[in-house]
């Protein structure tokens, strides 16, 4: 991403926690990102000055990995403003992605717009791990196309540019 890495460090803690959580889900681990219920004090980690535990990933091995919970999503028209049937299918690729994602209590705190050439990814509260771990995901769904990443502002989180129409 352009512009300054340290720019919403919440939102910087949820894209590099959730390429780990992508990474262990590729080896047949199973992840449960924990942010708000566990008592911090508790957690035995060793914090330097300035820093702060933004959440914990537990981490194991389904006897059954078949039994796995289903999670709702909502439909993807519900999280997009316009037409993503409509978009280009890089941006509707990455915004299927972000549905997937997961999210605190499994709100899907996030919308997304598309237009010339950007996919914007929008919520409420900009510097979050959520709003890193739908960052992750429009990031890895994109494939292929060329792109830049800039930071937005208010409620706009940040701007996935293509470099050309695609």
């Amino acid at each position: 991403i352009t512009d300054d890495a340290l720019h919403l460090p919440r939102t910087q803690a949820g894209v590099s926690g959730e390429a780990f959580v992508l990474e262990a889900a590729a080896m047949g681990v199973q992840t449960c990102w924990v942010t708000g219920t566990y008592r911090r004090s508790l957690t035995g980690a060793a914090l330097g000055e300035g820093e702060r535990l933004a959440a914990l990933i537990a981490l194991g091995i389904a006897s059954d990995p078949t039994e796995a919970p289903a999670h709702k999503r909502k439909p993807l028209a519900q999280i997009c403003l316009s037409a993503p049937s409509e978009w280009p299918l890089w941006a509707y690729k990455a915004a299927d992605a972000v549905r997937q994602a997961p999210s605190a209590v499994n709100l899907q705190p996030w919308k997304l717009s598309y237009g010339q050439r950007t996919l914007r990814l929008l919520g409420k509260k900009a510097d979050s791990v959520d709003m890193g771990i739908a960052m992750l995901h429009m990031e890895a769904a994109a494939g292929n196309v060329r792109h830049t990443w800039v930071w937005g502002s208010d409620r706009c989180v940040a701007h996935l540019i293509a470099e050309e129409e695609v």
